[in-house]
């Protein structure tokens, strides 16, 4: 998102001149619990409330798990925030119109759920969609990105 362009160092970012905070709760294998993703998103807000210049968080994470009331409010107080909420919508090539996903599903003004686009434009071929709960798809097949202690990995995922 932030790589600086035009240096001959690579990949360049979407926005050259941005801080961006970063906001762990996941393990490195993946796996983590809702409670820290409460947690992770009203840490967030909190220093939204404080002043901090945070006009959304990028949350590249979900579960195929049933409505759960306190992450739902969480999701709520970041937008009472004026947080915008981006949702990985899942790679699982399922309906989220039919099929439960959290947080891409919620129904808050401020989450906007991203499905993958392959090279050819198209839903990559594990996507999720769903024309009511998938708001919006982007490059997400083989995408180069920087890759911790240099050089560069591809990776795929509607993250």
């Amino acid at each position: 998102i932030g790589a600086r362009g035009n240096n001959l160092r690579g990949v360049a970012g979407v926005n050259w001149n941005v801080r961006i905070m970063g906001v762990k709760f996941l393990e490195a294998s993946g796996s983590g619990s809702l409670y820290a993703a409460m947690v992770a998103i009203d840490y967030v807000t909190t220093m939204k409330e404080r002043g901090e210049n945070i006009v959304l968080s990028n949350n590249s994470w979900g579960c195929n798990c049933s409505f759960v009331p306190p992450l739902y409010d969480a999701v709520v107080r970041a937008r009472n925030a004026g947080l915008l909420f981006v949702a990985a919508a899942g790679n699982a090539r399922a309906n989220n119109d039919t099929s439960d996903f959290y947080p891409a599903n919620f129904a808050v003004s401020n989450v906007i759920s991203v499905g993958a686009l392959a090279e050819n434009g198209q839903l990559a071929s594990f996507s999720n969609y769903g024309i009511g709960k998938v708001h919006i798809a982007a490059p997400g097949n083989q995408i180069a990105s920087t890759a911790l202690g240099g050089g560069y990995v591809y990776m795929s995922g509607t993250s």
